[in-house]
């Protein structure tokens, strides 16, 4: 009797969690702060010369692996440390992540959070979303903006994404960061850009130069709605967040909600289950009591 009951009961277990639907995904890094990248710093000609597809899933580049923040602006041995200084004016740099789905996604509002200069273009698998290029009489911003991006959800696909950016310095300093990250509610702040209409929040330095080294602790997540990591997956989205071409590793879950009246029917099946078990149990006791 009670080893029918616990198989019952082992049964409900296996079943309930098929009865309990999973909802949207939450807020959503995509890309974290000071994350990995690959890149290739080079010289003005070696700029002009990079294959048009670069930016693509066709180009497997053999790039070096480097942590942002790329430049000497935030954190000045970085320029040293990859290369990117003197002669070496543009650098090139590709970051993938992984889905398990693309169609969570839909319906989600998209954010750059980025600090910039100069002369930037971001490509998400292939397709250019942002862009601040005017020839280096003002494009670059001296802090991290946050720009709003049109609905990218239609660029993304299951598996691999590729979001891919170029910088090309014109003059003075040089800095590359960003994060991109996805919220299921607009964020509403007067300081949100928008690409179409997007210009720097001030004006930038008219020098151009480093101000000075900041630690890596100082700069938190740089996300509008934490200073924490981000949880950035759920069961039906997985997002992973790697440089090329580094193996993939899996992000924490995003917890998820079942409406109470799933609930309410899977504790139904539950109690039906275990009074069949009850029955059988009792029929096959007086079905061995007559010979």
């Amino acid at each position: 009797m009670k080893g029918k009951l616990l198989l019952g009961l082992s049964i409900v277990a296996l079943l309930l969690p098929l009865c309990l639907p999973v909802s949207a995904a939450e807020d959503t890094v995509l890309i974290e702060p000071g994350s990995e990248w690959a890149f290739s710093v080079t010289d003005n000609d070696g700029f002009d010369a990079m294959r048009s597809d670069w930016m693509t899933s066709d180009f497997d580049p053999d790039w070096q692996i480097g942590t942002a923040p790329f430049g000497d602006r935030l954190e000045p041995s970085q320029a040293e440390k990859y290369g990117w200084m003197g002669e070496n004016y543009g650098i090139f740099l590709r970051h993938t992540f992984k889905l398990r789905s693309a169609t969570v996604m839909e319906n989600m509002h998209f954010y750059l959070r980025i600090y910039y200069d100069n002369s930037i273009h971001v490509y998400l698998n292939g397709t250019k979303i942002f862009v601040h290029d005017d020839g280096g009489s003002g494009d670059w911003v001296d802090d991290y903006v946050l720009i709003e991006l049109d609905d990218v959800s239609s660029l993304l696909k299951k598996g691999a994404n590729i979001l891919a950016v170029s910088v090309h310095d014109n003059a003075g300093g040089r800095e590359f960061d960003l994060s991109l990250f996805a919220t299921v509610e607009p964020i509403e702040d007067e300081t949100v850009a928008k690409p179409d209409d997007w210009s720097p929040p001030a004006d930038p330095d008219t020098d151009n130069e480093p101000d000075g080294t900041m630690a890596p602790e100082d700069f938190g997540s740089g996300l509008p709605f934490t200073n924490s990591p981000v949880e950035t997956s759920s069961s039906i989205v997985t997002v992973y967040v790697t440089a090329e071409p580094v193996a993939a590793t899996s992000a924490p879950k995003v917890s998820y909600t079942a409406p109470l009246t799933m609930v309410g029917s899977a504790l139904a099946i539950a109690v039906l289950m275990v009074v069949t078990a009850l029955l059988i149990s009792r029929r096959n006791g007086k079905s061995g009591g007559n010979p």
